[in-house]
């Protein structure tokens, strides 16, 4: 039979080792630990990470592309970008021009024999004078003959102080790019528009 069952205290399993009965409190209690001893069994990758005193350097595009989904929204928005940058130095979709305290976009679209011209204005936030309006005279002609009264289009419209408008015109003639004459009450602006 076991000792515990004769009445006897039971058997410990390490008997040798003396039983302490004073316990340290939680604010007393010392651990034993050593950083050199964990690392000597740690795997070689864990302690190359540790004997590296140089900080890595600096790299941009390895956080950009550390995972394939960054990867790939990096690499569409660096196609959206070019995108967006060659549709806006090609003039497809018009330039902005300053005119009168406002904003004005043109565009040209040829359709069937004629040139339909889409004029944009808004008030420039930035600009310095009264937003203006009035009356503003608009000469439209193809870009490889002269300008002058019987090669040209002339229309006249009237730009409302402060607000934004839209004015759509037919020029009565078909060409790859026009030269725009806009006269305003105290300024002129001359330019050219490729037509789509």
């Amino acid at each position: 039979m076991s000792e515990g069952s004769s009445g006897n205290k039971p058997s410990r399993p390490n008997p040798e080792r003396e039983l302490t009965e004073n316990r340290p409190g939680e604010d007393e209690m010392v651990f034993y630990y050593s950083r050199e001893k964990r690392l000597a069994k740690a795997p070689q990758r864990v302690r190359d990470l540790y004997e590296k005193s140089a900080q890595p350097k600096f790299n941009l595009l390895r956080p950009l592309t550390a995972t394939k989904p960054l990867a790939t929204l990096f690499a569409t928005v660096l196609i959206l970008s070019a995108i967006s940058a060659i549709v806006a130095f090609s003039g497809i979709t018009g330039r902005s021009y300053k005119f009168q305290g406002n904003s004005i976009t043109v565009e040209a679209q040829r359709y069937q024999g004629t040139v339909i011209v889409t004029v944009r204005k808004k008030p420039d936030p930035e600009a310095r004078t009264a937003k203006g309006g009035g009356l503003t005279d608009i000469l439209i002609s193809p870009a490889g003959e002269r300008g002058g009264e019987s090669s040209g289009f002339s229309h006249r419209i009237v730009f409302s102080p402060g607000k934004e408008e839209e004015f759509r015109m037919v020029a009565p003639f078909d060409s790859r790019e026009l030269i725009f004459h806009i006269q305003g009450e105290s300024e002129l602006l001359e330019f050219r528009v490729k037509t789509r």
